[in-house]
């Protein structure tokens, strides 16, 4: 998916170097807030990617700009996870965690769109 007038496309992250941008992407989310995440385990979380993430009932995705003359860098994640031993009367529920857009690429929509995509794609597939 591109995202409309950013140059950005929107990658599975949860193998290879995509997955090395989005731990990347999650560092620099637990960076930008005033408290700590490691009471829920931010480190192991990190270490043990993708880990609950994991398709097909979750997913790490990772929004990429490149230019013309320079390679694609990562500007921005989402990631979705099942929540353990709950469901609702369509399955499984899952949880949107770690959305983070880089300072540069704020105003461009990608939050909202890669949010909104991926938790559409789960839906629909029955798995979120």
């Amino acid at each position: 998916m591109t995202g409309r007038d950013t140059g950005c496309v929107i990658v599975d992250a949860t193998r290879g170097p995509a997955l090395d941008a989005a731990r990347g992407l999650f560092r620099a989310y637990a960076a930008s807030l005033a408290f700590s995440l490691e009471y829920q385990g931010f480190e192991a979380e990190l270490a043990g990617l993708p880990g609950l993430y994991a398709p097909p009932a979750g997913g790490i995705w990772v929004a990429q700009r490149a230019e013309p003359t320079e390679p694609a860098r990562a500007v921005g994640c989402v990631a979705l996870r099942p929540l353990a031993g709950v469901r609702d009367g369509r399955g499984t529920v899952a949880e949107l965690k770690r959305m983070y857009v880089a300072p540069e690429a704020r105003g461009w929509g990608l939050g909202w769109r890669s949010g909104r995509l991926r938790c559409g794609a789960r839906c629909v597939r029955g798995t979120g």
